[in-house]
């Protein structure tokens, strides 16, 4: 798992290092290395198609939007993990591994949440199917929901579940019996709720968002990167401004294909640190939409990842100013660099506007400066 991070992005007279390819910084670490080991084992041990299948679950899980102690108890549910009467009586906890709620039968977790004959009449409501099947676990029952194409369903199906254990819960620890089917009417409510305050708050939230310009003293440099696959080449834009608003400088270039949106990226605050040092620039501040990028600048533990050479030519330009600082921004408010990226299209090599801007970007400029 040992590589070189010499790239073709790299300058020429850069020095091969070695780095470790399972971690992001490049640095060793025992986790990685577990995972690793952990994830060649699974792959000997179950068939390819299990294992597969599987995985896919696992993917398809992780983008449920669901409150996150719904997401706690889905991975403990998939995995057999909660504490129902017969997992407590396996581990010598408990003698009795009877249901509290209809002292009948024994409590898996099937049974606590989907097969006591207090919730039957509402799993027929809802997935009708899952009562036929009480003898699955709980991971198959939603791979089965995957199988047949209503992925859409998982939401509500652990939405439900997660409230009938809640229900559970509440009476074997408090002795407080609720309705079945109002538990399962606040649960969806709840879901509800949930998916609309997340869609309502990122509205919000991203309506205010706006470029400011650099404090008094500072320019600021934003930069953006693209890809076009149909061309094979990578292409980056950056404008420096004042603190007025007022354009310094902006700039297009096309560059050689490149894989990673983090190499792009980095190639672009590289491109325009580039042209800032031979301006004589004191004082900088670095924008960009890559909080990747922005957040292994800023921490200065890149140096030995597949990026490291770049990054560290990144750090050396840096030293050329005064001050220069970088800063993430979301990509409503980096238009105007985001622009001229997709205008290096049009491009043989770099093209360069002194005190000037392309009539592509007008109309992102005077939006920043009126807002």
């Amino acid at each position: 798992m040992l590589s070189t991070n010499r790239t073709d992005l790299s300058p020429d007279e850069a020095e091969d290092r070695m780095f470790w390819s399972l971690e992001r910084s490049g640095c060793f670490s025992f986790r990685s290395c577990y995972r690793m080991i952990y994830n060649y084992i699974g792959q000997q041990q179950a068939g390819s198609s299990e294992g597969s299948t599987e995985k896919l679950l696992w993917k398809h899980l992780s983008k449920m939007i669901v409150p996150h102690k719904v997401k706690i108890f889905v991975w403990r549910a998939c995995k057999d993990g909660l504490p129902t009467t017969l997992n407590l009586e396996k581990k010598h906890i408990i003698r009795l591994n009877i249901c509290s709620l209809c002292n009948s039968e024994t409590e898996d977790l099937n049974h606590a949440v989907i097969n006591c004959k207090m919730l039957r009449g509402v799993w027929n409501n809802f997935f009708p199917e899952l009562v036929n099947n009480n003898c699955r676990p709980i991971k198959d029952k939603a791979l089965a929901l995957c199988e047949n194409n209503e992925v859409s369903k998982l939401d509500t199906f652990f939405m439900l579940l997660w409230s009938f254990w809640f229900r559970r819960n509440k009476y074997v620890h408090e002795q407080l019996w609720l309705d079945p089917r109002k538990i399962a009417d606040n649960a969806l409510g709840m879901l509800e709720s949930f998916n609309k305050a997340r869609k309502t708050n990122c509205a919000q939230i991203r309506k205010h968002f706006k470029w400011t310009p650099p404090d008094l003293n500072f320019l600021k440099l934003n930069v953006d990167g693209a890809t076009f696959q149909e061309l094979e080449k990578a292409r980056i834009g950056a404008v420096l401004r004042d603190s007025f608003g007022k354009v310094i400088m902006a700039m297009s270039k096309i560059e050689i294909r490149v894989e990673e949106s983090e190499a792009i990226e980095l190639l672009a605050i590289f491109r325009g640190l580039q042209l800032c040092v031979n301006m004589g620039i004191q004082n900088l501040l670095v924008e960009s939409d890559s909080k990747l990028v922005v957040e292994a600048l800023q921490i200065e533990r890149m140096l030995n990842s597949s990026l490291g050479v770049l990054y560290q030519e990144v750090k050396h330009l840096a030293t050329q100013f005064v001050n220069c600082k970088y800063s993430h921004i979301y990509r409503e408010c980096n238009m105007v660099a985001h622009k001229l990226a997709r205008h290096a299209k049009l491009v043989d090599d770099i093209c360069v506007w002194l005190d000037s801007i392309p009539d592509c970007v007008s109309q992102a400029i005077w939006l920043d400066n009126r807002l």
